[in-house]
């Protein structure tokens, strides 16, 4: 787990962007049922996945105020990599494993163009609709299979990020990114102890570079994701 590392590692957790919509309704994360998704290969998961005509059919993209913001790969050492956190973007509130709504969708193809140049080699998401359609634009833009954990076995998802040390994109929930981000290390005031059930469009990038001795971490709001109002 990334609490081990200890001080070894560099942690440099940022705020990347804070979502400027907000949704009302209750977000609960644990007690749905989950979507069953078998554990084939994740390439057949996007080939498969029948979200796709749902998210073409919404024809909506993400618009923001100025140039888009791309964040890109850091200056890398050969024991550094980076690790974004987000809840899943806005959802449906009426049904028990909801989808997300016209606005979700626009904020997942934002997430997408914003971390496009980011060098993301893995992306993680529980099995729920929501957070696998937040990941998807990114994962087809790319061609990163997503990887699929459960809700409740954060520690394993925690090891395996530590083992394979690559850029990653994490979608989790309301209830479990701010558990992601202790387990890995990070701590301090500036960390949300949890997250409001209507707060969506934060992005948390944790920085790890174990070559440094002195565990460093810092929060700053980079820039705000805005959803126009159509």
């Amino acid at each position: 787990m990334f609490a081990r590392i200890g001080s070894a590692a560099l942690l440099t957790v940022s705020l990347v962007f804070s979502g400027a919509l907000w949704a009302s309704g209750d977000d609960n994360e644990q007690t749905a049922p989950p979507v069953v998704v078998e554990e084939a290969s994740a390439n057949e998961e996007l080939q498969n996945e029948d979200l796709q005509e749902t998210q073409e059919q919404d024809g909506e993209t993400a618009d923001s105020a100025d140039a888009p913001v791309v964040v890109t790969e850091p200056p890398a050492t050969q024991q550094s990599f980076v690790v974004y956190i987000m809840r899943h973007a806005e959802k449906e509130d009426s049904e028990l494993d909801p989808e997300l709504t016209r606005d979700g969708y626009r904020r997942a193809d934002g997430l997408a163009q914003m971390l496009s140049q980011a060098d993301i080699e893995a992306i993680y998401s529980t099995y729920y609709r929501r957070s696998v359609s937040t990941a998807l634009p990114l994962a087809r833009a790319l061609s990163v299979p997503i990887q699929f954990y459960k809700a409740d076995a954060s520690e394993q998802l925690l090891q395996k990020i530590e083992n394979e040390a690559v850029n990653a994109l994490v979608i989790g929930h309301s209830n479990t990114v701010p558990d992601l981000l202790q387990g890995m290390g990070a701590t301090g005031d500036e960390l949300p102890e949890q997250m409001s059930e209507e707060q969506y469009g934060d992005l948390f990038q944790l920085f790890i570079d174990s070559d440094n001795e002195t565990p460093v971490r810092t929060i700053s709001l980079v820039a705000p994701l805005i959803l126009d109002a159509r």
